[in-house]
């Protein structure tokens, strides 16, 4: 085989997953962050490690339905360093961008609104001290400007969560 066919063969994938991983990068640096309420239902994935996973709380305008196809949209009111509430949920193709500029978005399950920000790990060093998620829990957000959101840290009553499984200790 030609040696110019086995570099590009190596090469390609590499590249593929650096810019891949890139792209990411830069969309959650644009970001901006929202502090979102979390309130626990299940402490474990016995499948996947130790996570925490939790329902976020958006506020009374996001309702449960059943599960739809079609994607939807949370508008966030960003307030400072002030826990976030929705001020709309629907349809992202019914969303005006001039009103709802800050939105997540996922889709409609009978378990609430998902956006995959649902569950955050736990070091196996804190899972007895972290059965549940504490009173007082929020989450910290990274979205993006086209509603991909990240969970960055997660914190109870404005501590971060491994601050507190060390003290519960």
């Amino acid at each position: 085989m030609n040696p110019r066919a086995i570099g590009l063969i190596v090469v390609a994938p590499i590249a593929l997953m650096a810019l891949w991983i890139g792209s990411l990068a830069v969309e959650v640096a644009q970001g901006a962050d929202v502090l979102l309420p979390v309130r626990g239902y299940d402490p474990r994935d016995i499948l996947r490690g130790h996570y925490v996973t939790y329902q976020v709380d958006y506020g009374s305008k996001v309702t449960r339905e059943s599960y739809d196809q079609d994607p939807r949209c949370v508008c966030l009111e960003p307030k400072g360093g002030a826990v976030t509430e929705a001020t709309w949920f629907g349809y992202c193709a019914d969303r005006d961008a001039g009103t709802c500029p800050l939105f997540i978005r996922g889709r409609s399950s009978y378990q609430g609104f998902l956006a995959g920000i649902e569950r955050f790990y736990i070091p196996e060093a804190y899972s007895e001290s972290l059965r549940t998620v504490p009173d007082g829990a929020t989450i910290k957000v990274r979205v993006a400007r086209s509603g991909r959101a990240y969970v960055t840290e997660m914190l109870v009553k404005g501590e971060p969560i491994l601050e507190y499984a060390k003290k519960q200790k």
